[in-house]
């Protein structure tokens, strides 16, 4: 199987992520995405206040997080930057227009 792998698709059987090392490095990032805007969150007593508070945190950090990507992985810092910020900013909207339509609201 390992010859296959080098020889057909020149994929190197030794070289490949460890899944145990992959979930929990990712299992980490998530922790510390989610930390900002619950503290940012916490902070704050009108609803209008925290939703702002979170928003800016989200752009931030989404932003930050795309350039610490790119900078490891050796990516276009400020495309990648912007595909992340994109992204989130894309399942952000989504799930507020998700929370509206079965009337979930904040505070």
């Amino acid at each position: 199987l390992a010859a296959h792998l080098l020889e057909e698709l020149n994929i190197d059987g030794e070289a490949l992520a460890n899944p145990l090392q992959a979930a929990l490095v990712s299992g980490a990032a998530f922790t510390v995405g989610a930390a900002g805007p619950l503290v940012v969150g916490s902070i704050f007593r009108s609803a209008l206040a925290q939703t702002l508070a979170i928003l800016i945190v989200t752009v931030f950090m989404l932003a930050g997080f795309g350039a610490l990507g790119a900078r490891l992985g050796g990516a276009p810092l400020v495309r990648a930057s912007l595909r992340n910020l994109l992204g989130g900013l894309i399942a952000l909207g989504a799930t507020f227009a998700a929370g509206a339509a079965f009337g979930v609201t904040v505070g």
